[in-house]
This record gives structure tokens, C-alpha cells and sequence, in this order.
């Protein structure tokens, strides 16, 4: 079953709870979730906030509604005592306090107690459990954790050059350090906390929302965090990614990137025994800043996907009155027709499409010998291109299996070296996933590594097409038997290979860039000639896609199939433009074409779209 929660502000001015009720009627939403924000030190606010509970859950749960309280867990107002996250240039961080300090457990668990007594039937931490993004880089460098370093390498460890000592070159002991010490004090605070809440109320189940960071560079990981946190009880995880990240194009994003990239996410844990709800956040709120279309592709997208048990759904104001901003819930109760239509032609089929091979965990092994990473860019590591190239470009995905071939970019690839089934399938790989399987003993078809180049240019042979690029890009002398698909333009007229394919002795099968997808401009990824290229090439190796639509910006896909072939198509326009007079192209003749929430016609084995307008989207089922 796919639930929809609810958060609302308590400490607001506007705050009403009888409207709030009325909203969540309204929604038909199961959950609440109470936010009091963060704890201010040193002032009576808290106990405000606990008298606010007191008052509230009751109500609530009297009404029929699961009640969570949701708050802070390392932010503090105020000038608290405790020691602050710190940047690797010694600055101390604002609010943050640093999940090391045992004051600041103490102090944290004694106020998880005083909520836990209230029987709330959850409690659930904010995005700010986590070092990452507070200072533009990883990790925290106060003294707990130097002289938890110091510990664990039997040496004095100072923050003085600390930094690039650890992120230069090779994997090296200071680096693996580092991340055990952060992981070791986010771990402890979550132990202190599930204990702090026991000490009251055991059935209370207590969960977090995960962040960018806390897949692999806190030390951690975001699953591990939530069952320590549960205890006895049903861990949680709210996951990170959300619909005004395409609105803003927060870290660059498209609201494209921002489904794949929580697919993504809920691809690293295998199980089933953890609630897993996305972030249907619409901040900072009302629709002049986010619109509900964004929420809803969003959210369409990832009940398409079959792996979310449910979804935060922000669709009301944290500031402004429920009177004030009510489109929210109103655009959602107008779709929840196409909700039963994705349970209906989705539910019983399985992904297709290419596999996306991306680990949560790269940081602790990744070489920078050959990488120009900054602190900005190793912070932000989890945001692959990999699958950016799929999201923009209408090329469906899948995250288990094989999938129709692989795509796998820069260290990722590190992890899946062992896995045989990888190289079974066709691979589409960037420089440092070809330098890193040729470094292990893979033959991706290049002879030799050479200098960097610089480019404005690359040249498309199948069409004949040049398309602007800004790539980092490097020079590389191929094996023979590689056929070369596109060149960058260097110098006077001097092209070096800039795509290519390659089978090597073993049979395995290439589609090899010779840039960095992780580091290079996103025009060198987002292209209509790009996804022509993987088309085509994957047909030379033998793959058919079963969909395959051209020309569209950012028109995201996803494709599933039942054993018989029925096929379930989901189009999201997650562009300006519409979507007019359009052909897709089908791998199969069809006997059955159902049209959901727009027009179109099949012939044979082509679909027409007479429109899918911009911010819109639709359903296809075929049958045989």
C-alpha cells in the first residue's frame, strides 16, 4: 500500500488545528507529522513545544490519524555550549552541533525522553543529521573527531593540511579514519537516542530523513542509521530529493534528475523491512515558488516505480493559514484517479530499460590521481551523471538486473568489478570507469591514456551532426579492432576520439566516452544526438528498446513489462515546451493501446502523440 503523510508547523502563527485536521480529511492522508522545528537553548521554547504535544497528539490520534513528531536533531538556537561541526579550515558552523560531543547526546536525550512520553506514534529527525553540505565540503574536523584519528592511527592528528592529505591520490589510512570517526559518532547518537526513548516508551518508533551525505560520506549509511535509531521497532526512512529541487535546479537539477536520483537511492537497500517514503517537498511554498505539477509528476513517478512505501507530501503551508494555499491538495485529489490507473496497468509488471549501475558507498576508495575533484564536487559525489544521461534524454531505467545494457560512470564502477553479469550486457562507461577497468585488468579497447584537451566541439559521425560541448576531456590511443562514433574537435581541425565502440576477447561489449561524465559541462550529456548514439549503437550490439521516442527535452520515461509482453509506459514532460505531433517507436506490434490522460494513436508499431503539454503527463498500456 502506498501512504501519504502529511507535516505541519505547530510553533506557526497560523497554526490551527481543527483546519489542519479538516486538510488532512481532505487529503485523505494516514499520517501526520508535528514539526516543532529546533530546540532553543537556553530559553523556555521547548517546553512550549512539549505542552504544544501534550495538547496535540491526542487530538490527532483521537481523529484517526497516525501522529509523528518531527524535529531537528543536531540544529540548536541559541549560544549552546556544545561542540559545533567544523569545516576543514576550522570554522565552526552555526546551530550544528556535533553528534561527538556526549553533552549534546545528553542533552538531546533528554528531551527525546520528555517526547516519548507523550506516545507519539513516531519520531522522525530532520535532513540535518549529517555533516555534509554545512560547509561546502565533508565531514567534520572538530577536535573530537582529530583526536578520534589519533586514536585509531596511533599519531597526532592537526587540521592543518589535514584535508588534502586525505582527498589527494590513493585511498589512504587518514582518509579511512576520518570516515570510520564520523560514522562511529552518528552511530552512537542514534544508539542514545532509540535508548533515551526506551527509557519512556519502547513502542515509539523513532526514524530520520536522510540527506546527501549520509550514504557515504558521514561515514555511514542512511539504512543503518534508521535500524539503529528503530530499535524493536519497524525502522523508517524519509529519502532525500525533492520536487523543488527541479523548480530551483538546486546542485543543477531537473525535476527528472530528482526521480531518478531517489529511485537511486531506494535501489541501495535490497530489503523490504524498512518503511521507505520519498520527499514530496514543495519548499519553500506557495505555487508563485513551486508548482503542483511538480509535486505531482514527482509523485506519479515514483508510485510508477513500485519500490516507495509511500510518500512526505508537503501540501501544506508551513507559514500561511490553510485557507491561504489549498491547490496543493486540490491538484492531488483531482489526480488520485490516475493513482488507481498506475495500480491498475503498472502494479503487476517490471521495470525495463538500462541498468544504472551506482553505488552508495565510492569516498573511502575513490583515487583523485587522475581526478580534478574541489571540495564542492567530492561533497556532492552521490549526484551521478550516469543517470542524468537517462533522465534527460527519454532513456528508461532500471536499478536490479541487467536490464537491457549497463551504464556506469567514474568510481562506480569500482564496486561491480567482481560481478560477472556486468560485463554480459552492453556497457556504456565514461574515461574513469574505462581507466579503472583497464587499470584491473579489463580490456575496454584503449591502448594508452594521454594528455587532457580542451574542446568546443564534438563531431557525431552517424549523423554527420557537430554539437557544442565543454567537456574534460583526454586524449587516448585505441586498440584496433575499436570503431570510433564521434570526435571532439581540438586545435585546427584535429579530432581525437570522443566515443567509441569496442568488443574485446572475452566478448564483452563497449560504448566508451573519452570524458569525465562526473565533472564535465551537462551539454556534453544532455544532446539530441547522445541518445540517437546509445539507439543505434545498441542495436549493432543487438538490443532493442521496447520504447524509444526522439527529439524531446527532458520528456522522462519509464517502461514495464509483464512475462507476456504487455507493456506499461509512463511519459512525465518535464519541460517548457509541449510535447506536439510526436512519434514513438515500439519494438512490437501491439493489439491493445489504451490512452491515459492524454490523445494519441497506434499504428502498427508506432504510437502518435497529438499532445502531451508542458508539465504534463500520461500513461500508455499496450496488451497483446
Amino acid at each position: 500500500m502506498y501512504n501519504v503523510y502529511i507535516p505541519t508547523v505547530v510553533t506557526a502563527p497560523s497554526y490551527n488545528r481543527e483546519n489542519i485536521l479538516s486538510e488532512l480529511k481532505r487529503a485523505e492522508a494516514t499520517r501526520v507529522f508535528l514539526a516543532i522545528g529546533c530546540l532553543d537553548f537556553g530559553t523556555k521554547a521547548n517546553k512550549t513545544y512539549i505542552e504544544i504535544l501534550k495538547r496535540d497528539i491526542p487530538y490527532f490520534k483521537e481523529n484517526g490519524f497516525e501522529v509523528g513528531v518531527w524535529l531537528w536533531g543536531t540544529m540548536l538556537k541559541g549560544n549552546h555550549p556544545f561542540t559545533h561541526v567544523t569545516s576543514p579550515d576550522g570554522h565552526k558552523v552555526d546551530l550544528h552541533a556535533c553528534p561527538s560531543d556526549k553533552a549534546f547526546r545528553d542533552y538531546m536525550g533528554s528531551f527525546m525522553s520528555e517526547v516519548a512520553s507523550l506516545s507519539p506514534d513516531l519520531i522522525m529527525f530532520d535532513d540535518d543529521m549529517r555533516y555534509g553540505n554545512l560547509h561546502g565540503s565533508v565531514g567534520c574536523y572538530c577536535e573530537n573527531h582529530l583526536k578520534m584519528m589519533s586514536e585509531k592511527l596511533s599519531e597526532e592528528i592537526h587540521i592543518e593540511g589535514l584535508y588534502d592529505k586525505m582527498f589527494s591520490g590513493k585511498p589512504n589510512k587518514y582518509r579511512s579514519a576520518f570516515i570510520k570517526s564520523l560514522g562511529e559518532s552518528f552511530e552512537n547518537y542514534c544508539k542514545e537516542m532509540r535508548m533515551a526513548v526506551d527509557r519512556v516508551n519502547p513502542e515509539v518508533r523513532l526514524g530520520f530523513c536522510a540527506c546527501i551525505s549520509n550514504y557515504d560520506a558521514d561515514g555511514t549509511d542512511a539504512f543503518r542509521m534508521a535500524k539503529i535509531l528503530a530499535g524493536n521497532t519497524k525502522p523508517f526512512l524519509r529519502l532525500i530529493g525533492a520536487p523543488y529541487w527541479g523548480a530551483l535546479r538546486n546542485w543543477s537539477h531537473r525535476l527528472s534528475d530528482v526521480i531518478e536520483f531517489e529511485r537511486a537511492e531506494r535501489s541501495w537497500y535490497k530489503g523490504n523491512d524498512i518503511e521507505i517514503f520519498s520527499e514530496g517537498d514543495c519548499y519553500p511554498r506557495p505555487r508563485y515558488k513551486v508548482p503542483s505539477t511538480f509535486v505531482e509528476i514527482f509523485d506519479t513517478a515514483l508510485r510508477v516505480s513500485g519500490k516507495m512505501d509511500g510518500i512526505l507530501k508537503y501540501m501544506v503551508d508551513y507559514r500561511s493559514s490553510t485557507s491561504y494555499e489549498r491547490e496543493y491538495i486540490t491538484r492531488h485529489n483531482a489526480n488520485k484517479g490516475l493513482y488507481k490507473d498506475i495500480d491498475r496497468i503498472f502494479g503487476d509488471k517490471a521495470s525495463v530499460g538500462i541498468r544504472v549501475y551506482e553505488s552508495m558507498k565510492k569516498l573511502e576508495n575513490f583515487d583523485f590521481t587522475h581526478r580534478k575533484h574541489n571540495r564542492g564536487t567530492i561533497s556532492d559525489l552521490p549526484f551521478s551523471r550516469a543517470f542524468r544521461i537517462t533522465s534527460e534524454n527519454s532513456l528508461p531505467t532500471v536499478y536490479e538486473g541487467s536490464g537491457l545494457c549497463g551504464l556506469s560512470f567514474g568510481e562506480n564502477i569500482r564496486s561491480f568489478l567482481d560481478d560477472k553479469a556486468i560485463f554480459e550486457k552492453p556497457l556504456i562507461i565514461d574515461l574513469p570507469a574505462a581507466r579503472i577497468l583497464t587499470e584491473n585488468g579489463i580490456d575496454v579497447g584503449i591502448e594508452s591514456f594521454g594528455n587532457e584537451a580542451s574542446t568546443a566541439l564534438e563531431h557525431f559521425y552517424d549523423n554527420d551532426e557537430y554539437v557544442g560541448a565543454f567537456p574534460i576531456i583526454t586524449e587516448v590511443k585505441l586498440k584496433e579492432n575499436a570503431k570510433v562514433r564521434s570526435g571532439f574537435l581540438i586545435g585546427d581541425k584535429k579530432e581525437i576520439p570522443a566515443s567509441f565502440t569496442y568488443e574485446n576477447a572475452d566478448g564483452a561489449k563497449f560504448l566508451v566516452y573519452t570524458f569525465d561524465g562526473q565533472l564535465s559541462g551537462e551539454e556534453i550529456i544532455r544532446n539530441y544526438e547522445r541518445p540517437k548514439q546509445i539507439f543505434k549503437v545498441m542495436k549493432e550490439f543487438g538490443i532493442d528498446f521496447p520504447v524509444r521516442i526522439d527529439d524531446c527535452p527532458d520528456l522522462y520515461i519509464q517502461v514495464k513489462q509483464d512475462e507476456n509482453g504487455n507493456t506499461a509506459v509512463g511519459l512525465w514532460n518535464c519541460f517548457e515546451d509541449s510535447v506536439i505531433d510526436r512519434e514513438i517507436v515500439l519494438d512490437d506490434v501491439f493489439k491493445n493501446c489504451e490512452f491515459i490522460n492524454f490523445s494519441g494513436r497506434i499504428e502498427g508499431n508506432r504510437i502518435h502523440i497529438d499532445k502531451l503539454g508542458a508539465f504534463e503527463f500520461g500513461f500508455i498500456h499496450l496488451t497483446k
